[in-house]
This record gives C-alpha cells, structure tokens and sequence, in this order.
C-alpha cells in the first residue's frame, strides 16, 4: 500500500520498508538492518551496536 500510495503521488524513495514486511516494529533493530541493506548501507561503526 506504501509503494501505491507514494507512487499515486509522485514520490520516488530510494528505499521502502514496512513493518510489516520485516516483522518487527521500532526499535527493534531488523528494521533498520533492512533499511540500510535497501539503501546499500552499513551501520556506522560507532553505532554498530544498535544493530545487534
């Protein structure tokens, strides 16, 4: 729906991510991974420990 939605509308994203596709809701760190991963990101390493 996020995707039809945004689409409908003119917006591009260089990444969406749902709770819903990941299974797991903020803050639990499976959310961002997939973010990052869909961005081609890594966790900042000062950071890295959010992601565990």
């Amino acid at each position: 729906m996020t995707r039809a939605r945004s689409a409908h509308h003119g917006l591009t994203f260089s990444a969406v991510v749902t709770s819903e596709e990941v299974g797991a809701y903020k803050p639990a760190g499976a959310l961002f991974r997939r973010a990052l991963d869909g961005l081609g990101l890594g966790p900042v390493d000062q950071h890295s420990s959010w992601f565990r």
